[in-house]
């Protein structure tokens, strides 16, 4: 397990690297608007990437179901999801164009703008289909292979307008068509390399109806979770560049892209411990067998040692660090958005074990229900928050609606398994309250 998460996390590092050297980069070379709006798309194409219907997370759920594939071979579930992927990413892209269109008939949008969305959104339906591919690699543990193309794949966003001269006057379309390049050779990439064989794909016989029905019940609830959880997660850049400005979000955005890279170490070790967690949870279902939970106790003290700690240093030398990353292009006002994000992802990145053990008991409507109420909290916060204090309020409205769905989370997750393994209510609240004392000791 921690041999796998290293894999990831090394996978990660390549990304993160190129994203700390490029941003000053575009930033001084391009300035604040471009990268605000870049900013803006590739978020977009991070919520369509990612609006699977939670195909990738059922495949893994399903895989270790024994009721439903009683052999443990993953080709089912595999080959179940990748036809579902399809027809999500048709329908994804089809009504994505329809809304694009729309949107920029009534704002009038310039040409660039309107053409680089419409291909983000073909690189977003692009990185649906690799999904089940990603997921099966998962399962059989090519790692190796797996973190190869998502690094080089991810590295393409930040690398791309540095290849388009800024003098272009389709420098967005530009970018945007170079990013969906290295999607379609990834795609063609993770279907080489996932360990199944077109003969293997058309041998596995076709599920009955009941089946079918059954995995798309698990894969919806957790698609629906993960649709709500990208537009939580970018919602306040575009409320940000209604109210305000595509400087203000290029700031917002750098403050983002120092604190989120949590994440990619917080995804390294979920997706490491996700497969193993998901196997002894199945085992232990009906038993109070302690030993057969190692694998909860190991991703939670992987989670609390390399991200938890790590987030509590970041606040602490925020500032000179972003000195020394943006170099001419540093602003003080990115400094307290970047801790306040910190804080928060700090908090989520502990939640998502939670998260996970309440998916693993059957909880994926109750997650989902979850991300319904967290819209309703964002929605107030930000409105709350944004127009009286613009990036650091945006900041704020994102931790502080993480801090209140990490406690739920963890109350859904006892409720519905009674274990006494992840995260608890007093180690949730005792990081509040250490994350809170270095923000007023920084702020």
């Amino acid at each position: 397990m921690i041999k796998q998460a290293f894999l990831n996390l090394v996978g990660g590092v390549l990304p993160a690297a190129t994203a700390i050297v490029c941003t000053p980069m575009i930033l001084n070379s391009h300035g604040s608007t471009f990268f605000g709006e870049w900013a803006l798309l590739t978020a977009l194409l991070m919520i369509v990437g990612l609006m699977d219907l939670g195909i990738s997370r059922g495949i893994t759920l399903v895989t270790y179901d024994k009721e439903m594939n009683p052999t443990g071979d993953p080709v089912r579930p595999f080959k179940a999801g990748l036809k579902l992927s399809l027809l999500v990413a048709a329908i994804v892209l089809t009504l994505g164009a329809i809304a694009v269109a729309g949107y920029f008939v009534w704002r009038n949008g310039s040409t660039d703008l309107l053409i680089s969305t419409g291909v983000c959104l073909c690189s977003g339906a692009i990185t649906i289909l690799t999904l089940p591919f990603r997921s099966l690699m998962e399962i059989k543990s090519r790692f190796g292979w797996l973190n190869t193309i998502r690094s080089l794949m991810a590295c393409a966003v930040y690398i791309a307008p540095l290849l388009v001269a800024p003098s272009e006057s389709l420098i967005l379309t530009l970018s945007s068509l170079l990013v969906l390049a290295t999607r379609v050779v990834g795609l063609v990439a993770y279907s080489l390399t996932c360990g199944v064989s077109v003969a293997q794909l058309r041998a596995q016989t076709a599920p009955d109806r009941q089946w079918t029905a059954r995995f798309m019940n698990r894969c919806g609830w957790v698609g629906l979770t993960n649709a709500l959880s990208m537009v939580l997660m970018y919602a306040d850049r575009f409320i940000l560049a209604a109210v305000t400005s595509a400087t203000q979000v290029a700031h917002y955005a750098v403050a983002s892209e120092a604190a989120l890279k949590i994440w990619l170490v917080t995804g390294a070790v979920q997706s490491a411990v996700t497969p193993q967690v998901a196997a002894e949870v199945t085992q232990s279902k009906g038993e109070q067998v302690v030993s057969k939970v190692s694998a909860i106790r190991k991703a939670k003290w992987l989670l609390f040692l390399v991200v938890v700690m790590p987030s509590a240093a970041l606040i602490v030398f925020c500032e000179p660090l972003l000195r020394l990353w943006l170099g001419q292009s540093f602003d003080s006002g990115i400094v307290p958005v970047a801790r306040v994000l910190v804080a928060g992802v700090a908090l989520n990145s502990m939640s998502q074990l939670n998260f996970s053990l309440l998916q693993l008991h059957g909880g994926e409507s109750a997650g989902a229900m979850l991300q319904i109420g967290n819209i309703v909290v964002s929605a107030i916060l930000m409105l709350a928050l944004i127009p009286p204090f613009g990036t650091v309020g945006a900041a704020g409205a994102f931790s502080i609606r993480l801090m209140i769905d990490a406690f739920v989370v963890r109350q859904l997750a006892w409720t519905r398994s009674r274990s006494k393994h992840g995260f608890t209510h007093p180690e949730l609240a005792a990081s509040c309250i250490g994350f809170l004392l270095l923000l007023g000791m920084g702020l």
